[in-house]
């Protein structure tokens, strides 16, 4: 039965050609350009991907190779401390070598609220730890904090340094916030808090700069990074003045 009533287009080399290679070359090249024809770039790369989990493999080339951004909008940022502090921030120095602006916008712990409910909970701290479940104090819960916030300190003493030319900023706000973004580069991590569960068991959402989502959480993070009613600068980790 001719090929064409099957449905094949037979691919034809060249047998007398010394290297392979350069025999089914053409042959190949012409089923690619099929392929390619038939498949989008968004059909093999989608712009939304889902994990069961928040800390993925890939954060660690995608941080090291950035040279724009690390935006990151957190309860406490705890889990991304805790894994850089295990390289000793090297990853971290690495994106600022490359010129990465890294901004991390933390819940702050020292609002005072007013009496709710039978007045058990003065303070916003006690509310994170309710919510998380780690069943810490007010103050273990501001002194793990500054743990965080020191090593966060020590990274920027440090790329100062060695003149690195990107910067690394924080600041509490006073959101109300019920998801997590994490944003390298071109690259959005985006994932709800759940009641008493570890974020790093979060599910997580990727979401790539081409999906109008990307964009949509960007201009919200730059929004309230902005807004002085909402975020209060952080000691020795706000904005250098520039110089000159």
């Amino acid at each position: 039965m001719p090929t064409d009533i099957l449905g094949l287009t037979p691919a034809t080399y060249d047998e007398h050609k010394r290297s392979i290679g350069s025999a089914i070359g053409p042959a190949v090249n012409k089923i690619r350009k099929s392929i390619d024809a038939l498949s989008t770039k968004s059909d093999l790369n989608p712009p939304i991907s889902y994990y069961d989990f928040r800390n993925l493999p890939s954060y660690s080339d995608e941080i090291s190779s950035s040279s724009r951004r690390i935006f990151m909008l957190s309860l406490r940022a705890g889990g991304f401390i805790e894994d850089h502090e295990n390289d000793g921030g090297e990853r971290l120095l690495q994106s600022l070598k490359n010129g990465t602006k890294i901004k991390i916008l933390l819940f702050d712990p020292y609002i005072k609220l007013e009496q709710a409910q039978g007045g058990h909970l003065e303070k916003s701290g006690e509310i994170l730890s309710v919510f998380s479940g780690s069943g810490c104090s007010q103050s273990a819960w501001a002194e793990a904090l500054e743990r965080s916030l020191e090593f966060l300190r020590t990274i920027r003493t440090r790329a100062v340094e060695m003149k690195c030319k990107g910067s690394i900023e924080a600041k509490f706000h006073c959101s109300p916030v019920v998801s997590m973004l994490f944003f390298i580069d071109d690259t959005l991590y985006f994932g709800p808090y759940f009641m008493q569960s570890s974020s790093n068991k979060s599910p997580t959402f990727k979401i790539d700069s081409q999906h109008q989502l990307f964009n949509r959480f960007l201009n919200h993070f730059n929004k309230l990074w902005g807004e002085p009613r909402l975020t209060t600068d952080i000691e020795g980790l706000s904005a250098i003045p520039p110089t000159g």
